[in-house]
């Protein structure tokens, strides 16, 4: 029986993808050896290469990628298995390097209540128009405990002597429903760009938001989607770290084996029922088209059949959204609930000029309602929520 010959790789593959390969054969009878090429390791497209009675063949001109090889011997009517099969990775001509800026200059430079500041304020206004989101990042330098800790004490309610804006009060508890926080950064590549770049993750994460909300509805969770374009994350974050910073209600970004990817899409509030984003944007949503269906009711006059027209109205308006998906809950009567009645319109309220339309659903779990209240006067309408 031939013994197979043993193939190697020359180590140095130059830019224009030019490489050796080599063998060996314990044949001393003129032998002759036949090389395959493939772009699979299980050779199933393998081609041949070479054939002759050299020990060696230089491979010219391959463009970038993985490429497989494999030799056998001939020595008279009679061959050998195949080799040991050998891979060879032809790379880019140039190589993508990232931006190395002076760390401690970048630190130097940064403001703690600077960033405090902002991400209060901006939280306060997204709450205060109650029909945005913002989505938050932290430095690239903030390691584990730098971000739990700049969390805390961004909700925490006690002044600080570096902080420029006053905390959030026990009374502002809510607003932190409207922001969620996403670390670390991430380095990709612009599409008309040669280096890498490193970007705070909430420009990719809005792009995510958007796409999932065009495509299936504001109020899917726009997670465990991968994000295009990324190649690595800054800082690298410990794995036995995760839960920590999830505690905290940091959207971590992560390496999967699906690519890199946010696996959750949670606000900074604490609270059960409205910890999710989708949430909080479902909640926007309707209170949107509640104040928009509402507008049409504003000259109509009190009366029984105007209070079925209201319900009618809105009911059908919610119907569309459960068919959609929108609600929890298997039927329409545990995933809302349109209330009209007197309970909510005493006599006292409609003398004043006001008729108010209670809009209660399940975002997260059949028959745990949230509730848009939808206040119509004279002269303007105001849609808020209670709880």
């Amino acid at each position: 029986m031939i013994q197979a010959p043993t193939l190697v790789a020359s180590k140095d593959i130059s830019p224009g993808g030019t490489f050796t390969l080599s063998w060996a054969t314990s044949q001393s009878d003129n032998p002759r050896f036949a090389l395959e090429e493939a772009g699979v390791n299980d050779f199933s497209d393998a081609e041949t290469l070479y054939s002759g009675g050299a020990n060696s063949f230089t491979v010219y001109g391959r463009n970038p990628g993985d490429y497989f090889y494999r030799v056998r011997v001939f020595v008279g009517g009679e061959f050998s298995d195949w080799s040991n099969g050998v891979g060879v990775r032809v790379g880019e001509a140039m190589r993508w390097v990232t931006e190395d800026p002076d760390d401690t200059s970048t630190q130097e430079n940064f403001s703690a209540d600077v960033l405090l500041a902002v991400q209060r304020s901006v939280l306060r206004m997204c709450a205060a128009r109650g029909d945005l989101v913002c989505l938050l990042s932290l430095p690239a330098h903030y390691r584990e405990d730098s971000a739990i800790a700049h969390v805390e004490l961004l909700k925490s309610d006690v002044r600080s002597l570096i902080s420029r804006v006053s905390p959030l009060t026990s009374g502002e508890v809510n607003d932190f429903t409207y922001g969620a926080l996403f670390h670390p950064w991430l380095i990709g590549r612009e599409d008309d760009a040669d280096r890498l770049t490193c970007m705070p993750p909430c420009g990719a994460v809005a792009g995510l938001f958007a796409d999932r909300a065009l495509s299936r509805g504001a109020w899917i969770a726009p997670a465990n989607q991968p994000m295009r374009g990324v190649i690595s994350l800054e800082p690298p974050i410990n794995p036995a770290r995760r839960f920590d910073l999830q505690e905290t209600r940091i959207n971590l970004v992560r390496q999967e084996p699906r690519g890199f990817l946010v696996l959750d899409a949670e606000t900074l509030s604490d609270d059960p029922d409205l910890v999710q984003m989708n949430v909080r944007r479902l909640l926007i949503l309707l209170r949107r088209q509640a104040l928009r269906l509402g507008a049409t009711y504003v000259f109509e006059p009190n009366s029984p059949a105007f209070r079925r027209s209201v319900d009618r109205g809105f009911t059908q308006m919610l119907d569309g959204m459960f068919e959609r998906g929108a609600f929890a809950g298997a039927t329409p009567a545990s995933a809302y609930q349109v209330v009209v009645g007197d309970s909510l319109n005493t006599p006292q309220s409609v003398d004043q000029g006001r008729f108010i339309v209670e809009l209660k659903v399940a975002p997260s779990l059949p028959m745990t309602f949230l509730t848009i209240r939808l206040v119509q006067t004279s002269d303007r309408s105001l849609a808020t929520e209670v709880r």
